[in-house]
């Protein structure tokens, strides 16, 4: 079974990245790839990607936040080969060059003969990008701090305490119980804010775990339950995915114990199978009713901001498409493509 998610997100704190916990294992190796715009590093990694689907490995494909359809990195964990695209906004070096990672350089086939007229419009369309970027992390920490300022936290120990005995009961009865080991935790993004608005990946989660909890969200106890929820299986040494929120990483959005095929989301997925834990229902009904209209006038409010903060990703997306184009008319694709064959055989002999 082959997986997709993201390593990097566009945050209110501009790009947040998780590239340095890859690879996961440490008898890894890394090929980090660098070249300019246009160079072909996705396409050169999709092309291994799907020899390996053809051998019967199965793929992590790490997309872009940027744009989903393209790709930032591969792994490929039975072969204990991973691939990352190692330039901006995420660039790596070799830990130990030769030894568990080297550089795939495909700047190599990038023909520098830009005109006067080209080494303009790369300026201009490099610039541009990159400023439509910078207003979009405004707007998203714009937009979360609508929010925040009319939610205060009314979860005391007392509720708090209800939820965690909620959350208690069903590791208990799905297994999760005291062990005495260290089990791996892994992070990745399984949605992200980007060119095409809120984009989630609904489907990875059913990959990982057959039965799904969600959390009610409206006055912020997801975040509160799914840290728990963490934080016991830390304590019982059970093997995690922790998904952080795209926007406010410091958040959670999913945990998943892949072992035990089940997960924890806050209210935000789309996951017709899962069961709905109304945790609000624990909290003074006197307080909600209070709090509850200047949520939605903040919730409208937030709206219009990642309206334009989405606006903003898709226009910097278009703009580096152009910046890519420049660029392209000077690759000897020819060559790249033999390369690339050259290196598939080598990868996979």
């Amino acid at each position: 079974m082959n997986y997709s998610y993201f390593l990097g997100s566009n945050s209110k704190d501009g790009f947040y990245s998780l590239y340095n916990s890859f690879p996961p294992k440490q008898n890894d190796f890394l090929h980090i790839i660098k070249g300019g715009p246009g160079s072909g590093k996705s396409s050169f990694m999709r092309k291994i990607a799907l020899k390996a689907e053809e051998l019967g490995y199965t793929v992590h494909y790490i997309l872009c936040s940027g744009d989903p359809g393209s790709l930032d990195g591969v792994y490929i964990p039975e072969v204990n080969l991973a691939f990352v695209d190692g330039t901006s906004p995420h660039p790596r070096e070799p830990e130990v060059y030769g030894v568990n990672s080297d550089y795939i350089h495909l700047g190599q086939f990038f023909k520098n003969n830009l005109s006067d007229s080209e080494k303009s419009y790369v300026n201009q369309y490099t610039k541009g990008y990159r400023q439509k970027y910078a207003e979009a992390y405004h707007l998203l920490s714009s937009a979360v701090s609508v929010k925040n300022a009319v939610l205060p936290e009314i979860y005391g120990d007392k509720e708090k305490a209800s939820v965690q005995r909620r959350i208690d009961g069903i590791l208990n009865r799905n297994s999760i119980k005291f062990e005495r080991r260290k089990a791996p935790v892994s992070k990745r993004f399984l949605s992200c804010v980007g060119c095409y608005g809120d984009y989630r990946l609904n489907t990875e989660i059913e990959k990982l775990c057959k039965l799904v909890y969600q959390f009610d969200n409206q006055f912020g106890g997801a975040n509160m339950a799914l840290k728990y929820a963490a934080q016991c299986g830390k304590e019982r040494g059970e093997e995690m995915i922790l998904c952080p929120n795209p926007i406010s990483p410091e958040k959670l959005s999913a945990v998943i114990f892949p072992s035990k095929d089940i997960g924890f989301t806050d209210g935000s997925w789309e996951l017709p199978k899962s069961r709905h834990l109304h945790i609000d229902n624990v909290l003074p009904g006197e307080l909600c009713s209070l709090i509850r209209p200047q949520l939605r006038d903040a919730e409208k409010i937030q709206k219009k901001i990642m309206e334009l903060a989405y606006k903003k990703l898709g226009e910097a997306k278009d703009i580096h498409d152009l910046l890519e184009e420049q660029y392209k008319s000077h690759i000897d694709f020819d060559s790249l493509n033999e390369y690339t064959e050259q290196c598939i055989k080598e990868f996979f002999s």
